[in-house]
């Protein structure tokens, strides 16, 4: 074994650890190889540099202030974190051990901290997260209580139940059920107090609607009940679910909620009802306004073979007139109630001339409206199956139309092209229709806006569709500033040549 100074002096320069000796004033005597490796310099280098002067600014106040005095103090001090200044390696942190020397000197061991202060602040960074996402954690769970509260009131208050049903077809129901069945709390509810509420036709139903074998399609249920509840009034709840499965496919559970409707089924039942008598109301009175009035155009049509002064001339033409108004009316009303209300508007299809029938009910319309140009065109083969009543009436309809919301003195142009079907156009021009009225234009009881004339009660163009219709087809609109108004309605040819056919709208 190697003894004596020679063998201290090597155990001092190769020690796995930065050594120096100082004096009492602090200055660096003597550094091992370590130690000057890490600052960057030689040994003799240190000469007159105190050990402070190879630490940080921060690191030379902590020392000068905390660590001396307690090292004069206590003799020794061990594992103090220090940066020390390297010329070439920057800031290293260090843990020193410092020991009082006999002399009044100190003895100074360092250390390499660079993974401790990594692992230190890894530790610090993770417990941050830790800290964060415990705060996060508490905050959400407030959260959740706070909506789990909200929603319990919630459904107390909108008298809504919330049940599921997991894979072994157990049902479970909120408190807030109770509400929906009498109670005049929230309180448990079980099956069996739910299937004893149920009408005994649901009650059969709904075991088998809940063994969810086989499950319904898209996983979805819609069931309406009717309940006799514990305060022994009747009710009407809607109950709608949704299946949820794994990513597997297996089924997990069934969610769902119920609701009363009762007043929302009474109220849509009463409406019904009200429509319903209102539409047969205008049918009847339809037709019993209609005999009368034939027999006044028959009375009229009387008078045409006497001689007449101007002036009954004139009376006689407002009567005959208001009479032909009167019975279009009507014929537009029971057309509507066929439409709405009874087997739908009946067509009776037969092979006509096109071109021979519109140019009959062109001169027909002249007459009715002398002061508006009707120019007709008509393309394409003449023959075309087709209810020739039904299509006289639609283009009455679409021609008076254009007469009263079209531009005065403005001609008024149909054009018909025949093929394998018949495309009928009426176009005219004048103020367009709004974009937004466009798609409700054939609804029954609308108005166009864009004329102060209004005659009728907007029944017209409701029929022109259902008559479209009837034959296959429909009919559009188009308006616009620059091309005018465009109706435009097809019809299907019946190439079975059949008698009759009915469509309701």
């Amino acid at each position: 074994m190697t003894t004596g100074a020679g063998a201290l002096s090597d155990n001092w320069q190769t020690a796995p650890c930065g050594l120096g000796i100082l004096d009492a004033q602090g200055v660096v005597r003597r550094a091992n190889a370590i130690f000057c490796l890490w600052m960057g310099v030689a040994e003799s280098e240190f000469a007159g540099r105190t050990f402070s002067d190879c630490l940080t600014v921060g690191g030379r106040i902590f020392f000068q202030t905390h660590v001396l005095p307690l090292v004069r103090i206590q003799g020794s001090v061990a594992e103090v974190k220090l940066d020390l200044c390297s010329l070439k390696a920057g800031v290293l942190p260090m843990l020193v051990n410092l020991r009082l020397r006999e002399d009044g000197g100190m003895a100074v061991a360092l250390f390499m901290a660079k993974d401790r202060v990594s692992y230190e602040r890894e530790l610090l960074r993770t417990r941050r997260q830790a800290e964060d996402a415990l705060a996060e954690q508490i905050r959400a769970q407030r959260a959740l209580d706070s909506a789990e509260q909200s929603l319990r009131l919630a459904l107390e208050t909108a008298r809504v139940g919330i049940w599921r049903v997991d894979r072994d077809g157990v049902r479970r129901f909120s408190d807030s059920m109770a509400l929906l069945l009498g109670e005049a709390q929230p309180s448990a509810v079980d099956e069996a107090h739910f299937l004893a509420c149920l009408q005994p036709d649901d009650r059969s139903v709904e075991r088998a609607l809940i063994r969810l074998q086989p499950l319904p399609e898209r996983g979805q249920i819609r069931r309406v009940y009717r309940v006799r509840g514990v305060d022994g009034v009747e009710r009407v709840l809607e109950a709608c679910g949704q299946a949820l499965f794994d990513e597997g496919g297996e089924f997990l559970e069934m969610l769902g909620v119920v609701y009363d409707v009762t007043d929302l089924t009474r109220r849509g039942a009463e409406a019904e009802d009200r429509a319903l008598l209102a539409e047969q109301m205008i049918g009847i009175v339809s037709h019993d306004l209609r005999n009368p009035l034939m027999a006044i155009s028959a009375g009229l049509g009387f008078f045409t073979h006497l001689s007449l002064t101007d002036r009954q001339r004139r009376i006689h033409e407002h009567m005959h007139a208001a009479v032909q108004r009167a019975l279009r009316l009507i014929r537009d009303l029971l057309d509507f109630t066929a439409a709405r209300l009874g087997a739908g508007i009946r067509i009776d299809r037969r092979r006509v001339d096109i071109h021979e029938l519109l140019e009959q009910a062109l001169c027909e319309l002249r007459l009715s409206f002398p002061d508006q140009p009707l120019v007709g065109s008509f393309q394409g083969p003449r023959e075309f199956v087709i209810d020739p009543d039904r299509l006289v009436q639609l283009l009455g309809n679409l021609v008076a139309n254009a007469v009263r919301y079209g531009a005065v003195g403005q001609p008024v142009r149909i054009t018909a092209k025949t093929g394998m079907d018949l495309e009928l156009t009426v176009h005219n021009e004048g103020v367009p229709i709004p974009a937004l009225q466009q798609a409700r234009l054939f609804d029954a009881m609308v108005q166009s806006s864009t004329h102060h004339k209004t005659e009728g009660v907007g029944l017209g163009l409701f029929i022109v569709r259902a008559i479209a219709r009837a034959h296959g087809g429909d009919v559009s609109v188009h308006s616009a500033e620059e091309t005018g108004t465009r109706f435009t309605a097809t019809f299907v040819d019946d190439v079975n040549d059949r008698p009759s056919d009915t469509v309701r709208d």
